[in-house]
């Protein structure tokens, strides 16, 4: 609390003499205003002024409610003045009255001033960290702060030396928002405060291929801050869960056979039956492997062969394909909801000897795609077939289609060689036009 003192010698002495004789004399009253506390901070607090004055008794009144008289003597008026929690400056009179001498004193009183931040604040999903909002004021009392109600059960509040410390509870289920108050005086100020998630888990989604497999899942650091024991379950028959250590399972899923996507919920859930958390589960009706084997590579007019998929022993990401009168090379890619099996061209064979009716010699040797016509090629990079898996599990059809990246229209497969010599095109073998994959 602050307040100004300022000091007044004013006598107010009047003799006055009248009436008809010399005995009729009377004495005006003498009130000096000494010295007084007429300036205050919004806190408020409590002020007095001194007096000095002829009379045995006075009065002291104020004309404001937020000023109050505590004691009126002939040498002290005390007073109190309340928080101001308006932004204005204010002022009151205190009229003090000795006998027929009166003098008035006016008191001031500064505005309130809050300075806070309004910048959104991010909590820390353990909730082990608190957050700190700082403040300044010319109030003594502490700010209100409000919480909603659907916000309470997490976060909470309290001032702690011109700050306002935030506290939000372990958030193991979902990111939640809310948007508190927090009031000094006439000012509001809103705050949107945010807290993210933790994982309980190492793994929230199993996205796996068609073969029967197991997965391991274990629990983060924070379920130990959940305090609680829990278990964990599923509905679904083609999931089986075992557990493998404290703090970790394994999820087991048998060959997809249904002939569709699948989707599956592993439940971690507290004694209570609270769910504290869910490993969603999406199995494949294809994968690498499912396309390993035999096909029967469909041309022409009813034409067909027999060609093999296997992993090619370099790279585990690519098949080689063999029955053709070359082995090609064959990428997989898988494309979430199906598959793509992609012949690129031009790949290069390698080098080999022929001999025709005409000629003999080396050639360098290239798959290309067939164009217009059966012998009608193109050399670009970059074409090909993207062949995408049906997913009609009857049938088991992968549909060669032309490749995105380019305009040119292709509709076969030709092994092409370049005489190493002459430069000239030799047709090895084409499949056109190229209609299906079947198994």
């Amino acid at each position: 609390m602050k307040k100004t003192i300022f000091f007044l010698f004013t006598v107010v002495c009047t003799l006055a003499f009248a009436g008809c004789d010399d005995d009729d004399t009377t004495v005006e009253s003498s009130l000096e205003i000494v010295s007084s506390d007429i300036g205050f901070e919004a806190a408020g607090g409590s002020g007095s002024i001194l007096l000095m004055t002829s009379e045995a008794s006075i009065k002291a009144v104020s004309n404001k409610s937020w000023l109050t008289i505590d004691s009126a003597t002939p040498t002290t008026v005390s007073y109190t003045v309340a928080e101001n929690t308006d932004a204005l400056q204010r002022s009151a009179k205190i009229t003090i009255a000795a006998g027929t001498a009166s003098s008035e004193v006016t008191i001031l009183q500064n505005g309130c001033r809050f300075e806070l931040s309004s910048d959104p604040v991010t909590m820390d999903p353990a909730g082990e960290t608190p957050s700190y909002i700082a403040f300044d004021t010319t109030l003594g009392s502490d700010p209100q702060i409000s919480i909603p109600q659907d916000a309470a059960e997490w976060l909470s509040a309290s001032v702690e030396e011109q700050q306002i410390k935030l506290t939000a509870s372990l958030n193991y289920t979902k990111s939640r928002s809310t948007v508190i108050t927090i009031t000094q005086g006439w000012k509001p100020v809103e705050i949107t405060v945010t807290q993210e998630v933790v994982d309980l888990l190492d793994t929230q989604a199993l996205n796996l291929d068609r073969e029967a497999q197991a997965s391991t899942v274990s629990a983060t650091k924070y379920m130990a801050l959940f305090g609680d024991s829990w278990t964990v379950s599923s509905e679904d028959s083609w999931i089986t869960l075992t557990e493998v250590m404290d703090g970790s399972f394994d999820v087991t899923v048998s060959e997809n056979t249904t002939g569709k996507l699948r989707t599956g919920t592993v439940q971690v859930k507290s004694d209570a039956g609270e769910i504290l958390s869910t490993v969603e589960v999406t199995q494949k009706i294809y994968s690498f492997e499912f396309f390993l084997g035999t096909w029967t590579m469909n041309y022409g007019s009813n034409q067909s062969v027999q060609v093999t998929l296997s992993e090619d022993p370099q790279d585990a990401s690519v098949y080689l394909m063999t029955g053709l009168k070359y082995p090609i090379y064959l990428e997989y890619e898988d494309l979430g909801e199906t598959a793509a099996l992609s012949i690129t061209c031009p790949q290069f064979i390698g080098i080999v000897s022929y001999t025709t009716s005409s000629n003999k010699g080396t050639a360098y040797l290239y798959l290309c795609p067939t164009t217009t016509s059966a012998t009608s090629f193109n050399t670009a990079t970059g074409i090909g077939y993207d062949c995408i898996y049906n997913l009609n599990e009857t049938s088991q059809t992968l549909i060669p289609q032309p490749n995105a990246a380019t305009s040119i229209t292709i509709n076969g497969l030709i092994f092409a060689g370049q005489d190493t010599s002459s430069g000239s095109w030799i047709n090895f073998g084409n499949y056109h036009p190229l209609t299906s994959f079947t198994r």
